[in-house]
Formats: C-alpha cells, structure tokens, sequence
C-alpha cells in the first residue's frame, strides 16, 4: 500500500509540474518575424511593424533594429491580450532589419522565457522631390497641391484632415488617397477639398456640420469623398466649417455650417449637400473666412454674406449677419479677395491691398493702432505692388510682384516669419524668402511655395503641421520634407 500511495503522489507531483510549465511551454516558440508597411517605405518616413505572439496575457514586447552588427531598441511596447503588437516607426537606413524581443517573466507563479523572433530585412525607398504649386493651411494642417496633380497633407489628422486614410497626426507630407489630376486644394478648421480638372470636387475630414457635402451625417472620412451634384467647378474655398464653389456659369454654390447665413442661401440651415448662393452672378473668384465668404464679380466689385459681428461684411452696418450676398462698400478694380476669423482683404488690378473687418487686441491685422474694427475697406500701409494675399486668423501674408513675402499682425507663434513673437502694425518683409509664387496663411501658422516648387513654413508646429518631420514652433521659414 505505502508503494502504491508514493507513486500515486509522483503521479500528481509530476502531472502537477508539467501543468505548472504547461503556458510557459506553450509559447516557447520563437515568434514569426514583424509584417512591415508599406513593404518599401520611403527612407526617413513613418512605417508600421507589426504581428503576433503567443500568450495568454499582456506581455512587454521590444523592437530592434541591426546598426553596425548589432541588435539595439528602437521601441518597446505591450502586446494586447491575444498577443498583437504594433510598432510606428522611422528608418534612415537603405536596407534595415528589424526583430521582436519578448523578455524573460513571471506570471502568476509560471516562468515565461525571453523569445526572440526571426528577422526582418528590406530595401527602402528614397524620397521623391515634389515640386508643389499651391498650400492651403487649416486650422492645424496644411496641403500642397503638386505639379502632378497630386495632393499631400500634413499636421493635425484627429478628423481624417490629412486624408491618407488613418489616423494620428503627420509630421512630413503624406500622400492623400483616392485623388487623381487635381488643379485645387482648399483647407478649413478641420476638413480639406481638392478641385479636379473635370470640374467635380472631393472633400474629406471632419462632417459634423456637414463639410463633406455628400448628403451624410458621418462624422468624418479618413479619405476623399465625392461632393453631390457638383460639376463644372472652377474654384473652390473652405472657410471654418464651410465650404463654396465657383461654377463656369458664374455662379456660386456652399455648403456645410451655416449658423450665421455664411452659405448664401437665405436661410441658417446646416446644408449637407451644395446649395446656390441667392442673388448671386457673373462671380469670377471666391474667397470663405471662418463665418463669412465673399465673392468678385465681374465688374470688379466684392459681395459679401454670412457673420458681420466685427464688420466682416464691410458694408458700414452693423447688423450681426447677413444670410444673403450684400455690397462691400467702395470697392473697385478687385480680383481677388481673402477671408479670415472676422477678416477679410481685397487686392485691385494696381496691386493694393484692401482690409475690412476684425481688430481686437495686438492683432492689428485691418484697422488702425487702437481701433477694434474697421467696418468698410480701408488700405493697408506698406502693401504695395502685391501679386497674392492670404489672410490667416490674425494675420495678412502676401507675395510682392518680385516674389518676396510680407507679413502683418499677431505673431505669437512665430507665424509672421520674422524671428520674432512680437505683434507687427506695418508689414514686415521676410529675409530668408525669394522667388515665392504663393503664400497661405492659417490659424497660427504660413507656407509658401517657391518658383522651384519647395514649400517653407513657419509659425505653430504642435501636430507637425510644418511638415519637417518634429513639432518645435519656428519663427522663421523652414523647409517641408520631400518638396524642391
């Protein structure tokens, strides 16, 4: 019986350590080598690595990567409970390799050992020069429309703005999908829209008020998407949450926030879908501010509609805002015009700039030193023989006919481009800036593009919307990766 009894025991003692081992075991295999994407990656890009490893619970996982013979970390990270991991990361190298390491643990009283995955090798892809024709900056975003027809977006991406079809915010350009042959871009708080040479617009991002313009209620869309019943579009622009399109006809059709009549269309009703601008012809460029748009006819005069608190409608009244087009007062001789938060400028055939609108605080981006507003046009000091202008939140950018840049208004972020935070009343002209062909200005940041094609901007730079792959502010040009 004693015989019996100590075998029976070293039954159990033993059934019972190898169910001690039995998760321990069961993922001593060594793990699969990380999945990389895209499969070639530009060099100095971001990529994913990513897989699985067998466990039962979260476990800390690390990414290496081979320099000069040996392993180092590039990143360290938990699995998910099944075992799935996920690694963004950059590579300057033309052939990296890459591994997981699984270290050594404890679990609930079981030894799980170190695993070491096989190895991943690939060739990367250097980087293309583009050559960009046009920026529109957004809240916290900015896109460039390049030679090819193509768009690139970078900067803050929390609503698909980028329109790459992810999300997480981009530091370098990075390529929009689903766009072909594109002559247009445009950028609003958080939503872009790209014009194609057949006249049809797409416009992605956020959609809560309905800057999609496709008839849904998403709340946004990582990739482009067809705006409804729109075609033979000449132009378009995107103000905070809205957006408006020029027609070959002459006319002009919005859509997308319409709180304070900013569409045009005689009513304050949100619209989902386009809808025409009331009163409203022979327009030949259109420009949309953060709660106001305005339009040039033909004869060279500005209408504008939608939010007048600051004056923005420059009509010399002061009703809060208008839901249909109202006459600028004593303007002639326009051919384009710019809209901000409050704002707006118009630029005659004799390259002067004309300003109406908001000037509270330091900003000093319209009126006079101590004047809150200016609710009719008035000429701005120092803007003269200007070839294109672009109005930000708080601050006017324009291109001189012999391609320098010039900048007035807040610059508390750097966003007036001359090394300095200090406000400016009077134009500052930027040094390290020549043979600019387009400039745009957004909430705290500007970009320009250049005769080569290069991009440089300056300003804010929190989400990377500077596109030079960090996020330190800079308060004098900077160059965007990848373009010139």
């Amino acid at each position: 019986m004693r015989r019996v009894a100590l075998v029976v025991l070293s039954i159990a003692l033993g059934a019972g350590l190898l169910m001690g081992m039995a998760p321990a075991a069961a993922e001593a295999a060594a793990p699969a080598a990380p999945k990389v994407s895209p499969k070639h990656p530009v060099r100095g890009a971001k990529f994913t690595a990513s897989g699985r490893v067998k466990t039962a619970f979260r476990r800390t996982i690390i990414l290496q990567t081979r320099i000069s013979g040996r392993w180092k970390k590039a990143a360290k990270a938990k699995t998910t409970q099944t075992g799935r991991y996920s690694f963004t990361t950059r590579t300057t190298a033309t052939k990296p390799s890459y591994r997981v390491v699984v270290p050594k643990t404890r679990y609930h009283g079981h030894r799980y050992p170190r695993l070491v995955s096989k190895t991943r090798t690939f060739t990367t892809r250097a980087h293309t020069t583009l050559r960009a024709t046009q920026v529109a900056i957004g809240s916290e975003h900015t896109c460039a429309l390049t030679s090819s027809g193509g768009v690139k977006c970078w900067g803050n991406n929390h609503e698909g703005e980028v329109g790459n079809g992810s999300w997480g915010s981009e530091h370098t350009p990075s390529t929009v999908v689903n766009l072909t042959k594109s002559k247009a871009v445009s950028a609003g708080w958080r939503h872009s829209c790209a014009l194609s040479t057949t006249g049809t617009v797409k416009c992605w991002g956020e959609n809560r008020q309905g800057e999609l313009g496709n008839g849904t209620s998403v709340e946004a869309s990582l990739r482009p998407v067809a705006v409804s019943n729109l075609h033979d579009i000449v132009a378009i622009a995107s103000g905070g949450s809205h957006n408006c399109a020029l027609t070959s006809a002459g006319t002009v059709k919005c859509w997308g926030q319409n709180s304070s009549g900013q569409l045009g269309d005689g009513t304050t009703t949100l619209r989902r879908t386009p809808v025409t601008v009331s009163g409203l012809s022979n327009v030949v460029a259109i420009g949309a501010g953060e709660r106001d748009t305005c339009a040039v006819t033909t004869a060279g005069t500005v209408k504008c509609w939608g939010d007048n608190w600051f004056g923005a409608l420059g009509d010399g009244t002061d009703v809060s805002f208008s839901r249909t087009p109202v006459p600028v007062t004593g303007l002639s001789d326009v051919t384009t015009v710019a809209a901000g938060e409050g704002h707006t400028c118009a630029l005659t055939t004799v390259g002067v700039v004309k300003c109406w609108g908001r000037n509270t605080g330091l900003e000093h981006v319209v009126a006079l030193p101590g004047e809150d507003s200016w609710d009719v046009p008035t000429a701005i000091d120092g803007f003269e023989n200007i070839k294109s202008i672009s109005a930000g939140r708080d601050h006017v950018c324009v291109v001189t006919s012999v391609g320098t840049v010039a900048c007035r208004g807040s610059n508390d972020f750097g966003q007036l481009g001359d090394g300095t935070t200090t406000d400016r009343n009077a134009p500052i002209t930027i040094p390290s800036l020549n043979s600019v062909t387009a400039v745009g200005a957004g909430d705290t940041h500007t970009c320009a593009v250049t005769k080569s094609g290069a991009v440089k901007c300056w300003g804010s730079n929190t989400f990377g919307q500077l596109g030079n792959n960090n996020t330190k502010n800079r308060h004098t040009p900077v160059a965007v990766v990848g373009f010139g």
